[in-house]
C-alpha cells in the first residue's frame, strides 16, 4: 500500500500519572508514554492535543508534562510509525511501579495505595496542614533517595508519625506546612525536578506518588 505524501507521523513523549479512578492507581505511580500520531501535512500535531488527552485518559493516565518536543518521524522508520500510519494513534507505555520505603526491616508495605491516600487526605482536610522535616542549617526540606534511585520529599498528615524518621535527619526539625504552600510551591517544584512525594503512612512507611497526582487529591483551598 502506498503512503500518502500529504500525511506524516509525529512523535512526543509525556510524563503521566494514574487516574485515581482508573486501573493503575494502586500499582503504578507514573508512566513515561511515547505517542505517535498521524497528521495531515496541512495540520500541526498540537491540533491533536484533545485527542491525545482523551486517548490516554481512556487508558487510565493523565498527562503531567511533556518530556520531549514534537518531532516528525521518517516514514517506515520503525514499527510505531507504520502502525500510526494505519491506525492514526499509537502509544508505548513505560510504567513505574509504586515504591514503598520502609523504615525497619520488619516493616510491612501497605497493599492499597488508594486506601492509604484516602485516610491521609481525610486528615489533611480536617486540619488544612501537612508536615515534613526542615533544616534551618541547610535551608531546605528533608529529601531522600529510594532503593530504585527515585528522589523524594516526605510529607505526613500528622506530626506524631514523624518521630521515628528523625534519626535519619539529625539536623532537621518537624515543621508544619499549609495547603497553599504545598499545592502552589512545593508540588510544582517537585514536578519540575522529576521528584516524587513520599506520603507517610503510619510511622514506618513512605509511599512514593507523583507530585501532580498528589496535588490533584488534596483538598481545595478556600
Amino acid at each position: 500500500m502506498g503512503i500518502n505524501s500529504n500525511i506524516s507521523v509525529w512523535h512526543r513523549a509525556f510524563d503521566c500519572f494514574p487516574d485515581l479512578d482508573g486501573k493503575h492507581a494502586d500499582y503504578f505511580s507514573s508512566a513515561a508514554i511515547s505517542v505517535w500520531i498521524r497528521v495531515e501535512d496541512s495540520a500541526a500535531p498540537t491540533e491533536h492535543t484533545d485527542k491525545i488527552n482523551s486517548k490516554l485518559r481512556s487508558e487510565g493516565w493523565v498527562i503531567a508534562s511533556e518530556l520531549t518536543d514534537w518531532s516528525k518521524e521518517p516514514s517506515d522508520s520503525n514499527e510505531f510509525v507504520d502502525q500510526a500510519l494505519l491506525d492514526g494513534f499509537v502509544a508505548r507505555v513505560h510504567r513505574v511501579e509504586t515504591e514503598h520505603v520502609l523504615l525497619f526491616a520488619d516493616s510491612k508495605a501497605s497493599t492499597s495505595m488508594t486506601e492509604q491516600l484516602s485516610g491521609f487526605i481525610e486528615k489533611v482536610n480536617g486540619t488544612g496542614l501537612l508536615y515534613s522535616l526542615y533544616s534551618e542549617k541547610h535551608d531546605q526540606y528533608a529529601n531522600g533517595v529510594a532503593p530504585s534511585g527515585a528522589e523524594f520529599l516526605p510529607l505526613w498528615s500528622s506530626k506524631d508519625a514523624i518521630a521515628n524518621w528523625m534519626i535519619d535527619y539529625p539536623t532537621y526539625q518537624i515543621t508544619e506546612i499549609d495547603l497553599n504552600t504545598v499545592k502552589n510551591l512545593i508540588l510544582p517544584e517537585l514536578n519540575s525536578e522529576m521528584m516524587s512525594v513520599a506520603m507517610g503512612r503510619g510511622d514506618d512507611e513512605l509511599i512514593l506518588v507523583h507530585p501532580l497526582f498528589f496535588k490533584q487529591q488534596l483538598p481545595k483551598i478556600h
